[in-house]
Parts: structure tokens; sequence; C-alpha cells
């Protein structure tokens, strides 16, 4: 009895991290490194919307955009046109950088978050 519960216990926890997903370390409320404005309202907020993600910041929540997980690359895209979005995760730090690609002959925007911890 304890070898077919022992059995079913793992099966449990093999099928519990298979449906987990990887972007989920993106979820939670972000401020931005620099400036160091620590104003609520310009926080930036991931939420999980089905297999997207959906960002906003506190000062305009009407304004969302949908990200789509990249579990090759392990980061969040969203295309605009001739631009492109891509969340990566800093596994150093903790802390997430947005770049923006607006095309291959100008230089990316980067903009830093860390956790928005108790806000």
């Amino acid at each position: 009895m304890n070898i077919r519960l022992n059995v079913l216990l793992f099966i449990l926890i093999v099928f519990i991290a298979g449906c987990a997903s990887g972007g989920s370390k993106f979820i939670g409320k972000w401020r931005p490194v620099k400036p160091r404005d620590l104003s609520a309202r310009n926080l930036l907020v991931i939420e999980k919307s089905g297999k997207n993600y959906d960002s906003y910041t506190i000062a305009v929540p009407e304004k969302s955009t949908r990200f789509d997980y990249d579990k090759e690359h392990d980061y969040l895209t969203v295309k605009m046109g001739q631009h492109t979005i891509n969340i990566i995760y800093l596994d150093s730090t903790g802390h997430i950088r947005m770049i923006l690609v607006k095309g291959k002959s100008d230089p990316p925007g980067i903009l830093e978050f860390e956790k928005a911890d108790g806000l």
C-alpha cells in the first residue's frame, strides 16, 4: 500500500510540474529601476490571461498589451508592425528587462524593472 501511495504521489507531482507555466515568473507588479520613481502609478502589471500575458501600467490600465510566452527562448514577446517587444527575466537579479526592437538598424530601447513587493 505504501508503494502504491508513493507512486501516485510521484505521478501527481510530475503532472503538476508539467502543467506549470514557464512564464509565471513574469506575473506581478514591477517598478522601473531607473529613474527611481516609486509612484504606484508607474507600476507595470503583468497578469496571465489564458495562454497569454497582459501588461499595463497602473496609470493607464485600459491600454493593455497582450504578450505571448516564447517557451523556446523563455521570454514574453509581442509584435507590433515593424516593432517587437520582448520581456526577459534576469535570473541573476530577479528583475525583468523590456526590450523594444525597432528594426535591424536602430539600437534597441531597454527598460529594467524590479519586483514591487508589498504594493
